[in-house]
């Protein structure tokens, strides 16, 4: 409800206004996100945002509707929840009161700090603010020092401010602690005696060099029919973590875990996560297996779900794998001769569903991601591009697999269940992406008609052309966020009409759920449909707020990377690197560096040799008088002027 007039009270919908939250731009303006699945964005300008702030829950009244391609625009008109409660920033001290001057370019204002609650900060400290009240009147609201992080630039302060900003936990509680250290380190044979016994199958596990928990076990097989059957075996958390345990509340309140570059802030503690969770090598370990028959064309033919102990005969990396079946390293494949057979069969099946998944529409945007590289203390060295090979993507199928099969398992079994669901992209975004590769000669269908198809032959057309890098990053953008549903929508992106997580619960909390829906389901247990409705509804408050969980780790781990990244190029300064035109906006060009994944900003004013004007039709700057035409995917070399980490911003100088 919002309040119209002195006691009189509406629905927002019913009079025209949208309640949402604030998402402010360093630039001054906002757009507010509604809180209504479905409504879309509203542009909100530095003018119209009265006094609310970044993280603010506000009513938006719309002053101009979403034209084809445009935002809605609109207008605050009340605040109904300010959505920060603590600033980090750095102190400094004015005699007898101070100001916090926060981090986050975002928030643009002071706390201020009357002397009696500075808690002994020295000027230019970082520290945790937490605000007391805001005065609708004055923009800087009242605070007290709660916390005292460091002085900038000291080790680990950089991942201290990001912890604090999104407020991520890093200590677990006592009482979770103490259940992670009740459990025994053997499995009992009552346990043991319920399960299906896969102790003595070749099952190992491929991860990441510097991975710890190892959630997920593969086994493969192929049958006198010439079928292939399949095992992915996922740790079985639940046995561990028991609904309404203090491990399941505080993993239900982290949501996932968080990896940073150089740490992980993990879900469980880490007697659960690494220790009696983790597939280790040579130990028996506590599984759901979930076993898939495919024929020669890749149809699923049988599938068998159930729990099951394993003891995983090797610890494989991706590297190793792919030195083994790509570079074919005779050390490697002498070690591990009694895997080879099973890992070349592993190679064969992973083809061969990709084949069929990109057949029926399934997205693949082959897009470099950055990969950092630190040093002892870690700083980083350099940035090179993250490799992702036939091993990675070998697993990446084989999860598909398994998270389908079991999703469709709980669909035909009618039990109510959380998917993982990718909706078709807007009307709105889809006409930009197509103003956009129209100036390339492209177009695909309006989103009344929409396939992933569409999306595929756009990738297609660009595959190896310059544009390739831009095409992909822009249609990417283009996509809604993926999140977990109650309500099976599909996955657009996977082409596929049924897609939950079950392949990771000890990292991901929805994969829990999951599995705990797969055993109920498994035990044959059957609820009246009142049940069945409660229970609906008891996912729906998990889907929300897990996905919520997922967006802020996601912000932080991109956040911290783009920090590193900042402190990478500090002390390059002056340097010239190629580049490409990333973007093309009226106040100047984005380029990204080859040589980085580093992407900043050469502004409008420091194109001197003209005066440029935009044109959004054919997104470019052009020279009023010399007509010269800066457009996206031109190669250009640029010198770096500043580089700023407080505003996350890098100025570049066009050559």
């Amino acid at each position: 409800m919002v309040e119209l007039k002195k006691n009189r009270f509406a629905l927002p919908e019913a009079v025209g206004l949208i309640v949402g939250r604030v998402q402010a731009n360093r630039k001054g303006f906002a757009f507010v996100l509604p809180l209504q699945v479905g409504k879309p964005d509203v542009f909100v300008s530095p003018d119209n945002l009265r006094n609310a702030f970044h993280g603010d829950t506000v009513v938006v009244k719309v002053e101009r509707r979403a034209a084809p391609g445009k935002t809605a625009e609109g207008e605050i008109v009340q605040i109904v929840q300010r959505g920060q409660t603590r600033v980090i920033g750095e102190f400094e001290a004015h005699g007898d009161y101070g100001y916090v001057i926060p981090e986050d370019a975002k928030l643009p204002f002071k706390v201020y700090i009357d002397a009696a609650h500075t808690l002994g900060a020295k000027p230019h400290q970082i520290v945790v603010a937490q605000i007391l009240r805001h005065d609708e009147r004055h923009r800087n609201p009242d605070g007290e020092i709660i916390t005292i992080l460091g002085y900038p630039r000291t080790q680990g302060i950089d991942e201290q401010i990001i912890i604090h900003t999104h407020h991520l936990p890093t200590e677990f509680p006592p009482a979770a602690l103490h259940e992670a250290d009740a459990f025994p380190d053997k499995i009992s044979d009552e346990e043991l005696a319920k399960r299906l016994d896969l102790r003595d199958d070749c099952i190992f596990t491929i991860d990441g060099e510097n991975a710890r928990d190892f959630d997920d076990a593969v086994s493969l097989q192929r049958l006198d029919n010439g079928h292939y059957r399949l095992g992915v075996h996922i740790a079985d958390v639940n046995y561990y973590v028991a609904e309404g345990s203090a491990l399941d509340q505080e993993a239900y309140q982290r949501g996932t875990s968080v990896y940073f570059p150089d740490r992980a802030i993990p879900m469980f503690p880490e007697r659960i996560s690494n220790n009696l969770c983790s597939l280790r090598e040579g130990e028996d370990r506590l599984t759901m297996s979930a076993f898939m028959e495919f024929d020669p064309t890749m149809k699923l033919v049988q599938y068998d779900l159930t729990p099951s102990v394993i003891r995983s005969k090797a610890r494989l990396t991706y590297t190793a794998v792919r030195q083994m079946l790509k570079d074919g390293d005779a050390t490697l494949r002498e070690r591990y001769a009694a895997l080879l057979p099973t890992l070349d069969l592993m190679k064969e099946l992973s083809e061969l569903l990709l084949q069929k998944r990109m057949a029926r529409g399934s997205l693949d945007f082959d897009l470099p991601e950055p990969e950092l590289v630190l040093d002892i203390q870690g700083n980083v060295e350099n940035i090179i591009k993250a490799e992702r090979n036939l091993a990675h993507r070998l697993i990446e199928e084989f999860m598909l697999a398994a998270n389908e099969t079991v999703a469709t398992h709980l669909t035909w079994m009618n039990i109510p269940t959380m998917y993982r669901t990718h909706e078709p992209p807007d009307e709105n975004k889809i006409a930009l992406l197509n103003d956009f590769i129209g100036t390339l000669g492209l177009h695909i269908r309006s989103t009344k008609h929409l396939h992933s198809k569409d999306i595929q032959r756009l990738l297609k057309q660009v595959r190896g052309k310059t544009t390739e890098h831009l095409v992909n990053t822009i249609a990417l953008r283009a996509m809604k966020q993926a999140r977990y549903t109650v309500q099976n929508a599909g996955h657009f992106g996977l082409a596929s009409t049924c897609y939950t997580h079950f392949t990771s619960p000890i990292r991901r909390y929805p994969d829990l759920i999951v599995h705990r829906v797969l055993k109920a389901a498994l035990a044959g247990e059957a609820f009246a449909e009142e049940m069945q409705e409660r229970r609906r509804q008891h996912l729906d408050t998990i889907a929300e707020h897990s996905s919520m969980r997922e967006r802020i780790a996601m912000e932080a781990e991109r956040e911290i990377v783009a920090v590193k990244k900042l402190r990478f190029m500090e002390d390059k300064v002056g340097d010239i690197f190629p580049g490409l035109i990333s973007g093309v906006a009226n106040f100047g060009l984005f380029v990204e560096l080859r040589d980085y994944f580093v992407e900043g900003l050469v502004h409008v004013t420091n194109l001197h040799d003209d005066y440029y004007e935009y044109r959004e039709e054919t997104f470019s700057l052009v020279g009023e008088h010399t007509k010269k035409t800066y457009r996206v995917g031109d190669a250009v070399r640029v010198q770096i002027a500043d580089v700023s980490v407080s505003k996350r911003q890098i100025d570049f100088l066009l050559l």
